[in-house]
C-alpha cells in the first residue's frame, strides 16, 4: 500500500483508488452491486429481494480488489442471507471490463462497481435487478491527491475546481441512481467518463 503521494514532475494530482491518502480531497466512494440487462433479468425472473441466485449465470473477477470490503458472489449472498448453492460456479474474468461486456452482451449477471457500471446504468443497458439495499459500499474510496509542498499554478488550481464541482455531481447522481430514484442528469464533463 502506498503511504505517500506519488512523485510528478509534471502535474501535481493523481487519482487513487484506496483507503489512506494524504493531502487529498474525496471525490466520490465506491459501491458494488450486481448488474445485468434488463433482458436478462426479466428472463431469469431477477425479483427485488431474491433468496438465491441458483441457475443464475454469474461472472466472476479472478482477482479482486484489494479492497477488504471487496465480495465475491458466496460472500455477497452471504451478507444479504441467500442462499449460497451454485455461487462459486460460472464464467471467470481477469479484467473487470470483460464481465462488464459479458453482461451487457446479456449472457449473465456482474458483480461491479458503480464508477465502472455508471454509464451503462445511466443509459439503461445495465441494471440493478434488486432492491436498494443490495449494494454495497466498499472501504475504498477516490481521492484527488495533491503531492505535497509542490506550487499550484492557476491552471492546476482551475483543474482541482472542475474535478471536484463535477465529483459532487456525480455523488448527486449515483446517490439517487443507488436509491433507485432516477438520477440527476450531471454535467456532460462530469466524470467517470
Amino acid at each position: 500500500m502506498i503511504r505517500r503521494p506519488p512523485r510528478s514532475t509534471l502535474f501535481p494530482y493523481t487519482t487513487l483508488f484506496r483507503s489512506e491518502i494524504y493531502d487529498d480531497v474525496l471525490l466520490f466512494d465506491e459501491w458494488i452491486m450486481p448488474v445485468c440487462t434488463p433482458d436478462f433479468a426479466s428472463r431469469y425472473n431477477l425479483v427485488k429481494h431474491p433468496k438465491s441466485l441458483a441457475g443464475v449465470p454469474l461472472f466472476h473477477l479472478v482477482e479482486m480488489s484489494t479492497d477488504p470490503s471487496a465480495l465475491d458472489w458466496e460472500g455477497w449472498c452471504k451478507k444479504h442471507g441467500l442462499d449460497q448453492s451454485g455461487t462459486t460456479e460460472g464464467l471467470r474474468f481477469s479484467q473487470l471490463q470483460s464481465g462488464l461486456q459479458a453482461a451487457k452482451a446479456g449472457l449473465g449477471l456482474a458483480l461491479c462497481g458503480l464508477v465502472e457500471s455508471y454509464k451503462s446504468l445511466r443509459d439503461g443497458s445495465l441494471v440493478m435487478p434488486f432492491a436498494p439495499e443490495y449494494n454495497r459500499r466498499t472501504k475504498y474510496e477516490y481521492h484527488l491527491v495533491r503531492v505535497r509542498g509542490r506550487r499550484m499554478t492557476k491552471v492546476h488550481r482551475q483543474f482541482r475546481d472542475w474535478i471536484v464541482a463535477a465529483a459532487a455531481e456525480f455523488r448527486v447522481a449515483a446517490s439517487a441512481l443507488l436509491a433507485g430514484r432516477e438520477a440527476v442528469s450531471p454535467r456532460p464533463d462530469a466524470p467517470p467518463t
